[in-house]
Order: C-alpha cells, then sequence, then structure tokens
C-alpha cells in the first residue's frame, strides 16, 4: 500500500504542475488526500487511509470526459467485465437484444460520507425504413450510494419479442451531477426463426 500512496503522491504533483492556474483547486484537493492518506497509513489507520485515497480518486475522475465503451450485443449479462458476447449482430426471431456497455467519466459527488453518482438512458430502436419501433426516455436510471467511489460503471438493455428486420439501437446516457449526455448507436438484423419440426418429420426443403 505504501507504494500505491507513494503511486498517488507522484499523480497529485504532476496534475499541480500541468493542470492550468483554474484546475489549481482541484489540483490542491488531490494532494490533499494523497498526502492525508499517507499520514494515516503510517499511523495504522488503513481504513481512513483508503477513504482519502478514494476522495483523491473522485476529483481526479471527475476531471474526465463521459464516455460510452465496450458495447456488446450479449448472449449473457453476469457483471462488470462478465458477459458472453454474441459472434454477430444477428438475432434469430424470439431471442431477446441484450445490451452490454461501460460508462467512464461521470460526475461523483460525496455526501455524509458516501459518493454519489445519477445516470439515466434513453433509447430508441428504429427499423431500416427510419420507422421508429420503440422509444423511451429514463428507459433505466442508476441513482446510487456507494461507500467508496465506483469506477467505471456497467449498464444493460434488454428488449424482447423483436420482429425479422434490420435495425439500429440508438441510445443516450446522461449525467445528472454533471448536466452532460453521450450517445452511440449499434446496428442489428434480426432473422427469422426456423420452423419446429415433428419427431420423425424432415424440415421441408427451400
Amino acid at each position: 500500500m505504501k507504494k500505491l500512496i507513494a503511486f498517488f503522491i507522484g499523480v497529485g504533483v504532476l496534475v499541480m504542475v500541468s493542470l492550468p492556474l483554474p484546475l489549481q483547486a482541484a489540483a490542491d484537493e488531490v494532494e490533499s488526500q494523497v498526502s492525508a492518506a499517507l499520514d494515516y497509513y503510517k499511523q495504522g489507520k488503513n481504513e481512513e487511509a483508503i477513504k482519502a485515497l478514494s476522495a483523491a480518486l473522485m476529483v481526479l475522475h471527475n476531471k474526465r470526459q463521459l464516455a460510452i465503451k465496450n458495447v456488446q450485443l450479449c448472449d449473457a449479462i453476469v457483471g462488470y467485465g462478465d458477459y458472453k458476447k454474441r459472434a454477430s449482430n444477428k438475432l434469430k426471431a424470439g431471442e431477446p437484444f441484450m445490451l452490454y456497455f461501460e460508462v467512464e467519466g461521470y460526475g461523483v459527488k460525496r455526501e455524509n460520507d458516501k459518493y454519489w453518482f445519477w445516470l439515466s438512458e434513453d433509447a430508441k430502436l428504429v427499423n431500416e425504413k427510419g420507422e421508429v419501433m420503440f422509444q423511451r426516455d429514463d428507459f433505466l436510471s442508476y441513482n446510487k450510494y456507494f461507500n467508496i467511489p465506483i469506477f467505471p460503471f456497467f449498464m444493460q438493455n434488454r428488449i424482447a419479442n423483436l420482429k425479422p428486420g434490420k435495425y439500429k439501437y440508438e441510445f443516450t446516457v446522461k449525467d445528472r451531477i454533471k448536466k452532460a449526455f453521450v450517445s452511440d448507436s449499434i446496428e442489428l438484423e434480426v432473422e427469422e426463426a426456423p420452423a419446429e419440426t415433428k419427431p420423425g418429420e424432415q424440415p421441408a426443403k427451400k
């Protein structure tokens, strides 16, 4: 942990040197929290040291730009970084549309020793003719508090019963704290499901 704290001190000094004057307050906050973490660590107060480092990370994280990363169409989604990616962006009719993506650079605030973030998502599905098949504002909303800041964060979308055709799924993540938004999209195709055959029956030839 001592090496980790030393690393953060180096980051804090680098930020102080390279940032323009309007951001000096943020650099000072990073240096102060990292210095406090080192003092706590020397006193054997590891929990306090972790909290101070978390506060420094929050300041640095809040300077990042809101971004959507790692957009994947999936067969299964378990958690952050834990998903089964589809072989292609083609689905069979009856298969659910499951989308995984990660959000970085969202705003975080500290309130009563908790870290708070608030993200929401607008979603729209259009067919190849440009017709809107599905649209919902605030399709998802995450208003969360954690003991330590969580970076990054993943979101998942699921839509069932899509009819055969080609589609474009457009989605926008809105950061309620930073008052910022970012958009992305993915194209997919839903194919006819193979006809079912009864036992002993041969599938029809095309």
